[in-house]
Order: structure tokens, then sequence, then C-alpha cells
């Protein structure tokens, strides 16, 4: 997930920061080169594992496909998106309540397929491993709209917030709230506990004015203070 986010990301930022900011143009296309050679070393240094990795994903997703194999790393994220949007259809304006997925989700997954070997309802997680489908499953259409809300408010927080507009860090906190925005759709930021600690960060920085966080010298007030004294 953050993987997939950063490679979405990042040259999007990138990008975007070249075209509004000539100022940073040359260091960007430095940052730019040195992604590119990064990356292209990481694909022969970790060719072996990157390779392991894709032929193993490729055959989860064959035998879901195929076989309805869900016995696996990527066959039970699978299942349980599936599973999420199943009670998403049952009851999709209040959902089966906070907590309630992974033994609402596990009885389906029993009753629709009772003889499966192993038993369905043993690969389900207590959470659905993305942060949309699960709100979704559990609190209804409100709880999607406000996990939605929280990302696409913080961000925007984040952008619009900005008092330095010379500072280097300016726009670094709403670009990082998009990527966990799109890492939720791997987990759940939420509830998973290191990835809540970093959520709940992000949103505080995203929140704060940096001219709080650093603030100008005022030098006429400064001279006053200094006179009083």
């Amino acid at each position: 997930g953050p993987w997939i986010a950063a490679l979405v990301i990042l040259p999007l930022q990138l990008l975007i920061t070249l075209i509004r900011d000539p100022r940073l143009r040359r260091g960007g296309l430095a940052i730019l080169v040195v992604g590119v050679v990064v990356i292209v070393v990481s694909s022969f240094v970790f060719a072996d594992q990157i390779q392991t990795r894709v032929r193993q994903a490729t055959d989860e997703i064959t035998r879901v496909v195929h076989d309805q194999d869900y016995d696996s790393h990527t066959g039970a994220r699978i299942l349980m998106a599936k599973l999420a949007l199943e009670m998403f259809r049952e009851k999709p304006l209040i959902g089966y309540g906070g907590g309630s997925y992974h033994d609402a989700a596990a009885a389906i997954a029993q009753k629709q397929n009772p003889d499966s070997d192993p038993p369905l309802g043993s690969l389900v997680h207590n959470h659905a491993h993305n942060a949309y489908l699960h709100e979704a499953a559990t609190r209804g259409i409100p709880g999607l709209l406000l996990i939605i809300a929280v990302f696409l408010g913080g961000a925007a927080a984040a952008f619009r917030r900005s008092s330095c507009p010379d500072h280097p860090w300016r726009h670094g906190v709403g670009w990082a709230v998009l990527v966990m925005a799109l890492c939720a759709m791997f987990d759940h930021p939420l509830i998973t506990q290191n990835s809540c600690y970093m959520t709940m960060m992000l949103m505080s920085f995203a929140l704060a004015d940096c001219s709080q966080i650093i603030p100008e010298p005022d030098r006429k007030t400064a001279g006053t203070i200094s006179a009083d004294v």
C-alpha cells in the first residue's frame, strides 16, 4: 500500500511543484534524476524479490478467479473486500455497527460457502484492509462519507492554512495526507496502531497554522518589549 501510494503521489507532487514554483525547477530536476537512478538500481538489486512477489500475487489472484481459492495473502484481502461490499449492500444506511466487521463478515462467508476448506470465516480479519469499504460496511453511507471527509478535509486544511509561503515544507503535510488516503485502500489507518499514530500526527500538522510553528520575529514588537524592560 505505501509503495503504491508513494509511486502515485510523489511524481504528481514533483510535477505540480515544478510547474507552480520555477525557483525549485533545478532542484526538482536533480531529485527526479536521482529518483530514476534509485529506481533503476533497485530494480536490479531486488530483481529476484520483486519477480517472486509479482509471480506470487499473480498466482493468488488466478486461484481466486478460477478456483474461488481465497486461502492466501492476496486472496484473503479480496475475500474481505467482497464481504465488506456484501455487508454494505445489506445495510447501506447505517451499516452493521462499529466493531462488527469480523463477526458479521465471517458469518456471511460461512453462510455463502458452508463446505469451504478451510472455512472462509477463518480467513476474515478484524477489519477489511480497506478503510473505505470497512467504514461503509460497519457505519454505512455516513461512515463512508466521514472517512472521505477526514482525508480530503485534512489535505485541504494543510494546503490552505499555510501562512509561510516561502518555507520548503509548506505543502509537504498536505501531500503526506494524500499518501495516507491512498494507503487507506490497502489498510485502515485509524484502526492499525502504528498507522493511527502517523495519521493523527499528520492531521495535527494539517490543522496547525505553520506561522505558529515557525513564527517570524517581529522586530518592532521585540524593540518595544526591550524598551519596556
